[in-house]
């Protein structure tokens, strides 16, 4: 059917012959099977009419809002280059920023924004941990044995959080942060080595960790330093990057729950990647020369403001 019967319309043939994409109309197109019929013709020319008068676009809900131009794109890459920073600096609270840069900046569905996270959030933690590693050894029994507590629990939570709207994963991102920066601005605490292990500590934090990851798509260094410190006696250097290692296997674990909502976008991937991998190695070496106790008390109250912000926006107020 070359187009609709009546006010002329979408060339369905040629779908880019009214100046719109190719996928300008993708989600009325099931309206165009209607056309034999005079009264669903005209019905659907209104409706296109419509769409058109009101500046919408439908596309699909994973890529970028192309009518933003480039410099979201080039923000959301600088933003993904100090989110990398900050998780080989800090080894926790750095990777919370990934879901925000993704739906806020590139423009995502969260679902996917969660899912793509992930990706870039464990494949820097690979790379930050082998550069840790190379400054001083891991912990690497410690971390396996946490990360193997997390693992059913991440990927559950992938599973879960695939069930819950959009607003509502957003809402509690947006508690989660606060209350992530609110643990930022201590002090972290420092090992004792007369203090007695918990054997059942260490497995809860792993499932509480591992949930989270799955479920919010954040990497948990911000849980997993403190319970190496507090649990192994672990110094806080070796914590960090061994922390690392932990949110790497429960990323990987956590991927699989969201694999239905990951698309490979390679215009988005390989971009991000790369900045978020430059980021992780230009923070390991920081974490060389600086104390990173002042600049956890900065970024702590970055967090803090933009969980607000991300609170606030999506509170169910009528």
């Amino acid at each position: 059917m070359a187009s609709l019967a009546s006010g002329g319309g979408v060339d369905e043939a040629n779908p880019g012959a009214s100046g719109e994409g190719p996928h300008e109309f993708a989600a009325i197109r099931p309206s165009l099977h209607y056309n034999r019929n005079p009264l669903m013709s005209e019905a659907a020319s209104r409706f296109e009419a419509g769409v058109r008068s009101h500046g919408l676009h439908p596309r699909p809900a994973s890529w970028p809002d192309e009518t933003q131009g480039e410099m979201p794109m080039w923000l959301g890459t600088l933003l993904t280059v100090l989110m990398g920073v900050s998780l080989g600096l800090l080894g926790g609270g750095g990777s919370i920023l990934a879901v925000p840069i993704l739906v806020y900046v590139i423009g995502l569905d969260v679902h996917h924004a969660i899912a793509l996270s992930l990706l870039l959030v464990g494949g820097t933690a690979v790379l930050g941990a082998g550069f840790h590693h190379r400054n001083s050894p891991l912990a690497w029994r410690e971390a396996l044995l946490f990360a193997a507590c997390g693992v059913p629990f991440s990927f559950l939570g992938g599973i879960v959080s695939r069930r819950f709207p959009g607003p509502i994963l957003l809402l509690l991102f947006g508690l989660l942060m606060v209350t992530v920066g609110g643990l930022m601005l201590r002090p972290r605490p420092e090992p004792h080595e007369g203090k007695r292990r918990s054997v059942a500590l260490f497995i809860l934090a792993g499932a509480g960790v591992g949930f989270l990851t799955g479920f919010l798509g954040v990497g948990g260094g911000f849980l997993i330093v403190p319970a190496f410190i507090l649990l192994l006696h672990m110094p806080t250097r070796r914590a960090i990057g061994t922390s690392l290692v932990v949110i790497a296997v429960n990323c990987a674990s956590a991927l699989v729950g969201h694999w239905p909502s990951l698309q490979m976008q390679w215009r988005l991937i390989v971009p991000l990647s790369v900045a978020a991998l430059a980021g992780s190695l230009a923070g390991v070496e920081l974490s060389r020369r600086f104390s990173p106790r002042s600049l956890r008390q900065v970024f702590g109250v970055f967090v803090v403001i933009i969980g607000l912000a991300i609170v606030l926006r999506n509170l169910p107020i009528p």
